[in-house]
């Protein structure tokens, strides 16, 4: 399947189809890969999945992007899970990375900060393949080529993929500035003014970097405040990056049947019909800019009872105070109908 076909399929004038438009290019395609139109999957829901923008129209792009994903799935469905991992093959030292400290571990890995011959630094990024599905390898790898190509100054950039026995590794910039988790904190340490100018600059880059992510028809689907760091150790004029999204599968869904992303964070409509919608992005957003406006981020790590992560079911008794007067009111919305479609406009 390729783009060119999409595109072919495709004949409005503005280059969009509406949902009668993208079940035409599914019929077609139906045909000519001889697939069931079942394959597609719920193509009402679907569109709504991939309706980046919320105009109720799909572009080339976007529908090129919710047919490859059915077809992943229906592969799965099938039994075929092979993914053809075309990265190359060398450890971190033949690939001339010196590690020297280890940055942070997650459920996929580790990321180290290393050095080149020349004593550049880089972020290393340790994937276990024991972890990864084959349509996790294949996501990787599409999301490492898309952000080479269409590189943004607020998403983490990348520079090389490679793999050895038993990582597939992830080469990109390093960022001193610590994550949100400990924005306020390193702030005053600085003895920085953390005026309404200062959070508006701040809370716009995010935005901004949300809003190009969806242009490219992607989901992030794990905003909070560890994956949204701040480049530099001045935290006068911060610039913050948004990580993880090299390797963020949108859509994607676990064994049991729901959706990746922390609770808390997500959006009942996520849990309630197992699928992530561009605009859980937005209230992710509102949640993170909540809790780190308050002041009351909780822990990262296993989640409990005391913590389980997102304001919303911490029973934060100062929320409304908050929605009065910034705009996560509705970016936070818990109804989907209600909250921002797009990342909103800041400042």
């Amino acid at each position: 399947m390729s783009k060119k076909f999409i595109a072919h399929g495709v004949e409005e004038e503005d280059d969009a189809v509406d949902c009668e438009g993208l079940l035409q290019v599914c019929e077609a395609l139906s045909k000519v890969l001889e697939l069931p139109l079942a394959a597609f999957g719920d193509l009402q829901n679907n569109f709504l999945c991939f309706d980046f923008d919320g105009s109720g129209m799909l572009e080339v792009n976007e529908v090129y992007k919710v047919v490859k994903h059915q077809l992943r799935q229906y592969r799965k469905t099938l039994g075929g899970e092979t993914a053809v991992v075309n990265m190359p093959f060398r450890t971190l030292t033949q690939a001339g990375f010196t590690v020297y400290k280890e940055l942070g571990r997650g459920s996929q890995g580790v990321a180290k900060l290393a050095k080149d011959p020349t004593g550049r630094e880089f972020c290393v990024k340790c994937l276990k393949k024991d972890t990864m599905s084959a349509a996790g390898i294949e996501e990787l790898q599409e999301e490492f080529q898309t952000l080479q190509l269409l590189a943004h100054d607020n998403i983490a950039q990348v520079f090389e993929i490679f793999q050895d026995a038993q990582f597939y590794y992830m080469v990109g910039e390093p960022y001193h500035g610590g994550d949100f988790m400990t924005l306020t904190q390193r702030a005053k340490e600085q003895q920085v003014p953390m005026t309404e100018d200062w959070w508006r600059g701040i809370f716009r880059q995010c935005a901004e970097a949300l809003e190009f992510m969806h242009e490219q028809s992607m989901m992030h689907c794990d905003i909070k405040e560890p994956n949204i760091m701040i480049k530099s150790r001045d935290f006068r004029q911060p610039e913050v990056v948004v990580i993880d999204f090299g390797v963020c599968r949108a859509m994607v869904t676990a064994p049991n049947g729901m959706p990746g992303g922390t609770p808390g964070y997500m959006p009942p409509e996520t849990i309630q019909q197992r699928k992530w919608l561009p605009r859980g992005d937005v209230f992710c957003l509102g949640v993170t800019f909540i809790q780190v406006l308050l002041d009351k981020s909780p822990p990262t790590g296993p989640r409990t009872t005391a913590t389980p992560g997102g304001i919303f079911v911490e029973g934060c008794q100062t929320i409304q105070d908050i929605f009065n007067a910034t705009i996560t009111r509705r970016a936070a919305q818990k109804w989907p109908d209600a909250s921002y479609q797009t990342a909103p406009r800041v400042g």
